[in-house]
């Protein structure tokens, strides 16, 4: 992970967005989050699949949703619940940021944040939704990243918006003794040439006891997920490293075949990894 974090660090663009820092098999997790982003009109006539959390960075921008249009002056926010369409309106000069939540706990993110189809907020000394974005991406560039503290920290990035309830994290012993590890291994050694072989030993225990236990807590293959990580860690590079070459991503992303790599992407995102990255920097 060390020479990735190091592009990371000095070649950064303007635009950075970055997906699944955290395991999505957490109770609450975060699906892509990113800053500094040149906001275009978006026209979403379903909504978007995840609450998502929209702020102003620099200028202003409108959002119509429920019949109201919102404008979102600096520092200020909103928190859109999944499938309500929405609809932004840009302006000249107009930078965001944004989170957007996902998690074994998704179900019940309206039992915290309330039923309502957004929730407004604004940066204060209570609470700096803005501070919480740039310091979440900074430790993410820095590989200082605890996982269990990121789904907490997400807990209280959606308290601070509606305190309606209160909600319990359950700490399961096999959980951390043996997925949560394997977990931490795979997103922050995925370039290597992992084998579940491997990730058993390190934990003494057969790869057929943590192949199952895997699956029993994540309803998912060590594998997959493997591949799920590797993926998303392909996504970032293609965004916000575009001088790199497919053949580079493939070999930074652990994919030891670039044909794979691009037929894999292909299968599971519907574009190719040129395709993706050109459909995200057209607007650069």
């Amino acid at each position: 992970m060390k020479a990735l974090i190091g592009i990371y660090e000095t070649e950064v663009e303007k635009m950075p967005i970055f997906f699944q820092i955290t395991s999505a098999n957490l109770p609450i997790s975060i699906g892509s989050i990113g800053n500094h982003w040149d906001q275009e009109s978006i026209v979403r006539k379903e909504g978007y699949p995840h609450f998502h959390w929209l702020q102003t960075e620099e200028g202003y921008g409108d959002i119509s949703i429920d019949n109201r249009l919102l404008r979102l002056e600096k520092g200020e926010g909103v928190l859109i619940k999944p499938f309500t369409p929405h609809t932004y309106l840009s302006n000249k000069g107009w930078l965001t940021k944004f989170v957007t939540f996902n998690g074994t706990l998704s179900d019940e993110f309206s039992k915290i944040v309330g039923g309502k189809n957004y929730i407004l907020g604004k940066d204060s000394t209570f609470f700096n939704y803005s501070s919480w974005i740039d310091d979440i991406i900074d430790t993410h560039l820095t590989g200082e990243r605890k996982q269990i503290n990121l789904s907490v920290s997400c807990y209280e990035f959606l308290m601070n918006l509606n305190q309606t309830g209160q909600y319990e994290f359950t700490e399961d012993q096999i959980y951390k003794k043996y997925v949560l590890p394997t977990i931490t291994t795979i997103e922050n050694q995925f370039e290597l040439p992992l084998t579940l072989e491997e990730l058993a030993s390190n934990l003494f225990v057969t790869p057929q006891y943590l192949s199952r236990v895997f699956k029993k807590y994540t309803n998912e293959t060590i594998f997959s997920y493997l591949q799920k990580v590797r993926l998303n860690k392909s996504k970032e590079l293609l965004i916000n490293h575009s001088h790199l070459k497919i053949q580079e991503i493939t070999a930074l992303c652990g994919f030891s075949d670039t044909s794979y790599f691009i037929s894999l992407f292909k299968k599971l995102t519907g574009y190719t990894p040129l395709q993706f990255r050109k459909l995200y920097l057209i607007r650069k």
